[in-house]
């Protein structure tokens, strides 16, 4: 099951994400990776302000042009 969410400001923090979820699962299908992670951990290493888009590429170390 899918949640489409509609956000007026642009995409969620981690720091937003955490005041609602405890854990995340990220999917990377370009790479066929997925995991899931404790937020509090992701808080410690990536902040609160990271962008939630932006995290797979923080977690996984991808370049963004996909090589």
């Amino acid at each position: 099951m899918y949640v489409v969410v509609t956000i007026p400001h642009g995409s969620y923090s981690l720091g937003e994400t955490a005041a609602k979820q405890k854990m995340v699962r990220l999917v990377c299908d370009k790479r066929g990776r997925r995991g899931q992670y404790r937020v509090d951990r992701l808080l410690e290493r990536y902040g609160a302000n990271i962008a939630m888009p932006d995290l797979p590429h923080g977690l996984a170390q991808c370049r963004i042009d996909g090589t």
